[in-house]
């Protein structure tokens, strides 16, 4: 399961692909790697006009200690074993901590790519086809205050669901909901029924997704470089016309050609 993502995107970039804006003090360089604990950028249901600095590893708002929870399981404690074929119910309501935040306190995770492990250990860039970047994936968040210092903390859940091919053939068996372009707004409407929630948080499909190996000097420093972002093998699937994330990152060299040879 993955535990890293991307996002390497400048502000006015993520303002003009999403029709948002940056609130004055909020502070964004871009070429970041995003873990649990780290800040990294969403838009919020309260306010889904303006991107806010949050903490990935939710932490309730009722809690009194600080546990947080990085990841939220759309089928709760349903599906045990993962199956990607399941079609049961979506559970994650029944959950204490998510349910009041999945009717409330929605967000739209901002990624340009996430990083899965294979079998091998070694680390794959997971990203979209067709440069969709940078893109939205689905979470919960909840503001929890220090009862000794009053200090307020923003926190983040990012939801996840089944894994596609692409993902089991990196040994993965789940990834995160990847919101389509266009439908990252009706993630965070107000009013939206159980229904309608439950029924987007989809396994985003394979076709539109490609992977390719990095090294594991991507990991030595949170500030991303050109050099860490290079493959250092074969991307998963032949595309017709190679397009690594992000471009400009990149030297000219051979078009790559999984070994694989899917389409």
């Amino acid at each position: 399961m993955f535990r890293e993502y991307l996002l390497f995107s400048k502000l006015e970039a993520i303002t003009h692909r999403f029709g948002v804006s940056a609130g004055p003090r909020l502070e964004w360089d871009g070429h970041r790697m995003v873990t649990e604990g780290t800040e990294s950028l969403v838009l919020t249901q309260q306010n889904p006009k303006e991107l806010v600095l949050s903490t990935w590893g939710m932490i309730s708002s009722w809690s009194k200690r600080k546990i947080s929870y990085p990841l939220a399981r759309a089928e709760g404690r349903m599906n045990p074993n993962d199956d990607p074929h399941y079609s049961g119910s979506k559970a994650i309501f029944m959950h204490p901590a998510f349910k009041r935040p999945l009717f409330t306190l929605r967000c739209a995770i901002i990624a340009d790519a996430y990083i899965e492990w294979d079998q091998g250990n070694q680390p794959w860039l997971v990203y979209q086809r067709e440069r969709q970047r940078p893109f939205a994936m689905a979470g919960l968040y909840d503001v929890w205050m220090d009862n000794v210092t009053k200090a307020e903390y923003h926190s983040f859940t990012l939801i996840t669901v089944p894994g596609n091919a692409l993902s089991h053939q990196l040994s993965s068996s789940r990834m995160p909901v990847i919101l389509p372009r266009g439908r990252e707004t009706d993630w965070l409407k107000d009013h939206r029924s159980l229904t309608d929630l439950l029924g987007m948080m989809r396994t985003y499909p394979a076709e539109k997704m490609n992977a390719y190996p990095v090294s594991q000097g991507i990991f030595l420093s949170p500030k991303l470089s050109p050099e860490m972002l290079r493959p250092v093998g074969d991307q998963l699937y032949h595309e017709q016309d190679l397009k690594q994330l992000p471009q400009r990152f990149y030297l000219s060299r051979p078009r790559l050609i999984g070994k694989s040879g899917k389409g």
